[in-house]
């Protein structure tokens, strides 16, 4: 398949085969062309999946169309999203049940399609889908902190392992504060007893369950403070073994769900600012029953920084200029434009992940970094995504149809560790916004959509970032292998 030139999509739209498809969709014998699911509770078999998955995009010549859900990408005309798409011919459709469905190349919702709008096997079977059913493991922050647990049930008590050293100790409260009182209780026994070593401090860090953009966030120096503000109806003792919490009590602060997560107090500073990376993680969904689910890693992404210099005290825990590095946050207080920041603050507040190596000095320092970068991805997304006990029948149902592309948000340490802070489930793909145009996102965000999109095997032409081209082509024919090293850009294939 090819991107046709202007005139070549003039002359398709008004060929007789173009105006047969818009005027007799319903026929039959061209309904015969396509696989529709009747139901979600059908399961495909192994030559279904195959015969559905390897199924062509209707061959005339016609502008494909997709649809979006997400406000900002669907407001903003100059969004990232929105240029890739409809700069190579596509057209952006409002409805999913119009006579567009039948030719809808993309379903970019913010939720996986199983009630609202639209279900997913409502859409004909060529149409990708930019969810996956069961990414509410990894995106939920309630679900990210259990799925990286193992607890272990004693007679009388509780106790936590961490499964994995890229992500900080977690606990969603109220349903696991017993295990996290018994977890705090003891680290700070053990720091009383070890007082000849260096520990790092027993900082937590508060975010409600589902936030985003910065919201709700609350940083205390110690768990008691936590559980007197948060859950001020628990009378703590100086007991370490008194971890119980009364039924009665639990019946009262059931509602109130947050997640603590021990805070990372001695990050890596540019220019003594904390900073964090946005990094991209594109999963595709298998396409044939003999395949492996793809999991593709961007080599870049962005730097984003506080906009006050970090200096750790109890007493400025909760400046989030110091503390939170989003730029929903940041942006608040520089409310200046693009142009004026380099001027103000001697450095652009955003940076390209490429341009942090020269604050590595040693090569083998940033190469060692991103071994630690891969096997964190690799982790995550076996632990959640690929990770077949939380894989459901609707999950194996729809695979085939289903790509995402993730949005890591991730601290790098003062010994060089990183530690997975959240994946957003929706990042955000605008590049553009009302008060703070950031033209390094958006140069990144079209560059990486188009390395993503061609790699679902949906032919995009990167027209931001690559000299023009009448054409751009992608043979959906052959295995993917035979031309997927051409159209990784800087997309590296971990699985």
């Amino acid at each position: 398949m090819r991107i046709m030139n202007r005139k070549e999509e003039e002359g398709a739209m008004d060929g007789s085969l173009s105006e047969t498809f818009r005027n007799h969709h319903h026929d039959d014998e061209l309904k015969s062309q396509y696989i529709y699911l009747e139901n979600s509770e059908h399961v495909l078999s192994e030559q279904e999946q195959e015969e559905t998955s390897t199924e062509q995009l209707p061959t005339q010549r016609r502008q494909l169309c997709y649809w979006i859900s997400k406000a900002k990408e669907l407001k903003l005309k100059e969004s990232a999203l929105r240029k890739t798409f409809e700069g190579n011919g596509f057209i952006l459709v409002s409805s999913v049940m119009d006579e567009s469905t039948h030719y809808l190349a993309v379903f970019w919702g913010h939720t996986f399609p199983r009630y609202n709008i639209v279900k997913w096997n409502e859409l004909p079977s060529y149409t990708l889908i930019n969810q996956f059913p069961n990414s509410h493991e990894l995106c939920n922050k309630s679900l990210m902190a259990l799925n990286f647990q193992k607890v272990n049930k004693l007679e009388l008590t509780e106790t936590v392992e961490f499964t994995s050293k890229y992500v900080p100790p977690s606990f969603y409260l109220p349903q696991q504060l017993e295990l996290f009182l018994h977890y705090a209780k003891e680290e700070v026994l053990f720091q009383e007893n070890h007082s000849h070593l260096k520990h790092d401090h027993q900082f937590w860090i508060v975010k409600p369950h589902r936030s985003g953009e910065g919201r709700g966030i609350t940083i205390y120096p110690s768990y008691q403070q936590v559980i007197q503000n948060e859950f001020s109806e628990v009378a703590l003792s100086n007991n370490h073994d008194d971890t119980v919490v009364d039924e009665h009590i639990k019946k009262q602060i059931k509602n109130k769900k947050i997640v603590v997560s021990k805070y990372i107090s001695n990050p890596l500073l540019i220019h003594n600012k904390k900073f964090d990376l946005r990094m991209y993680v594109l999963v595709v969904g298998k396409r044939h029953y003999d395949e492996r689910d793809r999991i593709y890693f961007y080599r870049d992404g962005i730097v984003r920084f506080a906009s006050e210099d970090y200096t750790l005290s109890k007493d400025n825990l909760n400046n989030h200029f110091m503390h939170i590095t989003n730029n929903s946050v940041n942006d608040k207080k520089n409310k200046i434009q693009n142009e004026t920041i380099i001027e103000k603050f001697g450095f652009f507040c955003n940076m390209y992940l490429s341009d942090l190596k020269e604050h590595f000095p040693q090569q083998d320092e940033w190469d060692a970094l991103w071994r630690r970068l891969d096997e964190l991805v690799l982790q995550s997304i076996h632990a959640t995504i690929l990770n077949p006990e939380k894989q459901d029948e609707l999950f194996h149902q729809c695979r085939h149809k289903c790509f995402q592309l993730y949005g890591y948000d991730i601290l790098i340490d003062d010994r060089m560790h990183p530690h997975l802070l959240e994946v957003n489930l929706m990042p955000d793909l605008a590049g553009v916004n009302q008060s703070l145009v950031l033209s390094k996102n958006y140069g990144l965000k079209a560059k990486m959509l188009a390395n993503a999109l061609n790699l679902v095997r949906i032919p995009i032409h990167d027209s931001e970032n690559v000299d023009a081209k009448d054409t751009f082509t992608i043979d959906t024919t052959q295995p993917l292998e035979v031309n997927e090293k051409e159209i990784l850009g800087d997309f590296v294939r971990l699985q």
